[in-house]
């Protein structure tokens, strides 16, 4: 890839060691390469006046301005996606949800004090990374159109497997629930789509909702929370074992496959501690293909915005079985890369805007 066409990146955080350790991990992946460093939002706002940036990573506690208040300056006077990286956004921290309500596209946690806990974060750092480069910001909106590669050797930092080869179709039996259950998936962009879908939905009668977003460990319960505070539906981080109950709505946690599973005739969660699937844990293959074994044509699927192609291959499955599946419509989208790939593989998705995905699912309710 030539230096045109890397991943341009600058990285905001007042500590010198994060900087270079940033820097570092990013310049390694080919494909990206940082641009510029500045140690504080007043610098930062000065280089961006003569340097030309697709991506910039944030830290949350600076001097001169914190990092929240410099997301929504930067939002509003010259948009680009930003990957907040901060001690303070780790382990459900609402300031991870405050950044992504700001305008950030991802949000990565970086450890307190050892070094070498925050090169086991290398892998995630360069995935948030590329996939916020591929979000429709500012000047990006027309630099992608959906998925970018991963960089040259991302592969060989994380473990992964494909959904047949921890879930084979022939080894899920399972007697259906005759009763109606939403399964939605999402990625980059997910968070903000997903609070315009549950805070709009109010039939304390709607089917229970589980859910897969591909977000940081230790993001998600807070997501869970956050969530819970807009809706008349119970917004719950989930639990191995839950039983799912109609205006309810289940967040899989970070870190653990979540699936559902027939227990006596009514739904249950069950985790499963697989490698990532499709790069992702939790994925939505692992949900999907379970939703589909103990619901099949009664259930309903969405798959949201999001890079990769998570949920396609299993979406596919719930739709031949005679379900009801939506893919979120390319214009709407963050990013159009799971959308794009659920429709490439099956063509029968109805693509929807998120106001008519909420018209659907309350007509499903009714």
């Amino acid at each position: 890839m030539s230096d045109q066409n890397n991943i341009k990146v600058m990285i905001v955080d007042d500590s010198l060691s994060m900087r270079l350790f940033l820097s570092k991990i990013l310049n390694s992946a080919k494909g990206i390469k940082v641009v510029c460093t500045a140690s504080d939002p007043i610098d930062a706002m000065e280089k961006l006046k003569h340097t030309e940036v697709d991506v910039m990573t944030l830290d949350v506690e600076m001097p001169k301005m914190d990092g929240i208040t410099f997301l929504k300056k930067i939002m509003r006077l010259k948009p680009m996606p930003v990957v907040m990286i901060s001690t303070l956004t780790k382990h459900g921290s609402q300031t991870a949800i405050e950044a992504l309500d700001s305008g950030a596209v991802e949000v990565v946690g970086k450890p307190s004090h050892r070094i070498d806990e925050v090169e086991a974060c290398s892998a995630e750092i360069i995935t948030k990374v590329t996939q916020a480069s591929c979000a429709k910001i500012g000047r990006n909106s027309n630099r992608h159109t959906g998925d970018a590669p991963l960089p040259s050797g991302f592969l060989s930092l994380t473990k992964e497997v494909k959904i047949d080869e921890v879930m084979p179709l022939d080894k899920l039996k399972s007697k259906q629930v005759d009763k109606k259950i939403i399964a939605i998936a999402a990625s980059t962009g997910g968070p903000v789509v997903l609070k315009q879908i549950v805070s709009a939905l109010d039939d304390e009668n709607t089917p229970p909702i589980v859910i897969v977003q591909h977000i940081g460990v230790g993001f998600s319960e807070a997501l869970a929370e956050s969530m819970n505070k807009l809706s008349v539906l119970q917004v719950v981080h989930a639990q191995d074992g839950q039983l799912l109950k109609s205006g309810h709505v289940y967040i899989a946690p970070a870190g653990m496959h979540m699936g559902v599973v027939n227990d006596k005739g009514h739904f249950k969660t069950k985790f499963y501690d697989y490698p990532k699937v499709n790069r992702h844990k939790p994925s939505a293959d692992v949900l999907f293909r379970t939703v589909n074994a103990v619901a099949g044509k009664k259930a309903l699927a969405v798959v949201l915005t999001g890079m990769g192609n998570d949920g396609a291959f299993t979406l596919k499955e719930i739709c031949q079985a005679g379900g009801q599946t939506y893919v979120q419509q390319q214009e709407s989208c963050t990013v159009y890369g799971m959308p794009r790939m659920a429709l490439e593989l099956e063509s029968k998705h109805k693509a929807v805007h998120v106001p008519e995905m909420i018209k659907k699912i309350k007509e499903y309710t009714s």
